[in-house]
């Protein structure tokens, strides 16, 4: 994972997994999760490349010119996913007066 945002109750999550397995696997931690749900994926990509453009077919390298290594990274899939911020009970805020009150903000 390489960003977290959060808008109001909603976390958008973006990075980078081996395959969408993981990704798949992520969303349903995420549901099962008593803190979060209604995960769903925004966005996934294929063939990205990782730190610098992607070699180019059929590009000559001239003498003296390293060709772009191939990084493992480059077989990763890019993702973005939203999850909503949720509580199965609300959480008790001391009051003014020194009482307990119900329905405090997380």
């Amino acid at each position: 994972m390489n960003n977290l945002k959060r808008e109001g109750d909603v976390l958008t999550l973006t990075g980078r997994a081996d395959n969408p397995n993981i990704v798949s696997s992520l969303i349903r931690n995420l549901d099962d999760s008593k803190w979060m749900g209604d995960s769903a994926v925004s966005n996934i990509q294929q063939n990205i490349s990782a730190y610098e453009s992607a070699p180019v077919l059929n590009n000559t390298v001239t003498a003296g010119e390293q060709p772009r290594p191939i990084y493992p990274e480059d077989s990763y899939v890019q993702f973005v996913i939203t999850t909503k911020v949720q509580s199965e009970t609300a959480v008790p805020v001391e009051g003014a007066d020194g009482t307990t009150v119900p329905g405090g903000e997380l």
